[in-house]
């Protein structure tokens, strides 16, 4: 049986980090399809 592999958290690297690369293009995601809004029943 193979061990699992242990992944521990790199303290030295900040969050920001993972940012800091290229980030989407300007229309990313601008506008998409959405259902109606649902009228639900009052209690």
């Amino acid at each position: 049986m193979e061990k699992a592999a242990v992944f521990k958290s790199n303290r030295s690297e900040a969050w920001d980090s993972w940012f800091d690369g290229q980030s989407v293009t300007a229309d990313f995601m601008s506008e998409r399809e959405q259902p109606t809004e649902q009228e639900r029943e009052g209690f």
